[in-house]
């Protein structure tokens, strides 16, 4: 059953691809409705990203009731009863892969994934022996309860996160620096859509909040020095000041 979500999921995520080619903004908006009543972010970016007038919508991500939460949206921590910071590679790799499992909508990461990217070198034998290991040491440093294990893998659990927060409330003041903040990963979807909603937001803040906006359009332009649109927010914020 989860096989045939997935595939149900990457078939209209194809669909997209060629509403972009035919331009075929009706059909977008309707993957992009399915996506969304399905809580599936990705998804519902990509089609904004796609078709910038979507985009007239905010993203609803349903908050996780929990006293830990990750802190992406600038270096990577988690924060419970004390500020943790989060040392270790494939430790921040493993959370991020399940975080933004989470935010696409995708219910677990399977542990051939993540012998794949995390021990990519490895046998099968010692990768199993590695992630059991690097789990058990998340679960004592994040939560017992902030990695679970699934028919196929592992997921996040009871923690939340600033990125999740921010696309729930479009709250600007949780960036601190730019998405994962010295830790970069090879697949940029979750970047981008984060990036793109924050793009969104800063604009609406140019009247409201001109501070702010020059604050969180610097941000941007770091992300991406040569994107035009985000160097013109920027200049627009600075002027409004």
């Amino acid at each position: 059953k989860a096989a045939q979500h997935s595939l149900v999921v990457e078939a209209n995520k194809i669909g997209l691809e060629l509403d972009r080619l035919n331009k075929d903004v009706e059909s977008a908006r309707s993957r992009m409705q399915w996506f969304e009543e399905r809580g599936l972010l990705n998804g519902v970016n990509i089609a904004k990203r796609y078709f910038p007038e979507l985009a007239d919508k905010k993203i609803l991500v349903a908050p996780v009731e929990t006293n830990v939460r990750l802190e992406v949206l600038g270096s990577l921590q988690a924060r419970s009863d004390k500020l943790t910071s989060l040392r270790g590679r494939k430790r921040q790799e493993l959370l991020v892969f399940l975080l933004e499992a989470r935010i696409s909508g995708r219910s677990e990461v399977s542990r051939l994934t993540l012998f794949d990217t995390l021990y990519l070198d490895e046998d099968e034998l010692k990768a199993s022996a590695g992630l059991k290991n690097l789990v058990h040491s998340l679960r004592e440093t994040v939560g017992d309860n902030a990695v679970t294990t699934t028919n196929n893998g592992y997921a996040l659990g009871e923690c939340s996160s600033d990125a999740e927060l921010f696309l729930q409330t479009g709250d600007t003041t949780l960036w601190r620096g730019s998405y994962l903040e010295g830790l970069a990963l090879e697949d940029s979807s979750v970047r981008e859509s984060l990036y793109l909603s924050l793009f969104e937001t800063t604009k609406t803040l140019l009247e409201t909040n001109p501070t702010e906006a020059a604050r969180v359009a610097s941000i941007l332009v770091e992300a991406n020095p040569y994107n035009i649109e985000y160097l013109k927010t920027y200049l627009t914020a600075q002027d409004l000041r």
